[in-house]
């Protein structure tokens, strides 16, 4: 079957970054990603198995080539889809229902390691930081890959600031709630992205964390 099928892919990429490597350079990326695309959807099952064995593609050290790659990142937007973020294939106002955690933890996953890989292309690619930011507000059980994502995305400034502008101005709040959770990995990692904010953002955004109340 077709889940079978992508089921093994996803494991021989995520075996090493040599398999992985051998894997895109063989042209398995554009063949799991044509599964999604089946007239009336994927089943379940399939998009589950094929968002995992996506992530599986891009993670590891060191890093695949971006030119590998890039083709996964509109992917992975469409399937970061939550109740009132866009539907996938819909049209103008139209809004998921519904989401499914087995294929949106993989996606998430897959964002932070292709943030790691080019973080530019992922900070600047429309509409995808917002997704992050929003999930960094609903999502609990996801807050540590949001973070890691943000993580990866400060780590210089020009990519920080890219990503101060797609913020409404909620970010520093939500990181600095975040030093609260009882998760040592969900402090650590967004003490992390206060810290690069204070270094490289404008000054409006470091004085929102000095003015946050406590």
């Amino acid at each position: 079957t077709k889940q079978s099928a992508v089921l093994a892919l996803g494991n021989v990429a995520g075996d090493s970054p040599h398999l992985r490597d051998a894997a895109l350079a063989a042209g398995v990326l554009p063949r799991i990603i044509a599964t999604l695309d089946t007239p009336g959807g994927a089943p379940a099952n399939l998009r589950r198995t094929a968002a995992w064995a996506l992530s599986n593609h891009v993670r590891g050290q060191p890093p695949p080539r971006w030119e590998a790659v890039a083709s996964l990142l509109p992917v992975a937007q469409r399937l970061l889809a939550w109740p009132g973020t866009a539907a996938e294939g819909g049209g103008a106002g139209a809004v998921c229902e519904e989401h499914d955690e087995e294929v949106l933890g993989p996606s998430l996953w897959c964002v932070a390691f292709l943030a790691g890989v080019n973080r530019m292309a992922v900070a600047c690619r429309e509409g995808l930081v917002e997704r992050l930011l929003a999930a960094l507000a609903a999502m609990d059980r996801h807050y540590v890959v949001v973070l890691a994502a943000l993580e990866e995305l400060t780590d210089n400034e020009e990519a920080t600031r890219a990503v101060l502008q797609r913020d409404n101005g909620g970010l520093v709040g939500l990181l600095l709630r975040r030093l609260n959770d009882r998760r040592n990995s969900v402090r650590r990692r967004a003490a992390a992205v206060l810290q690069r904010i204070v270094e490289y953002a404008p000054a409006r955004h470091v004085a929102a964390v000095v003015s946050f109340p406590q």
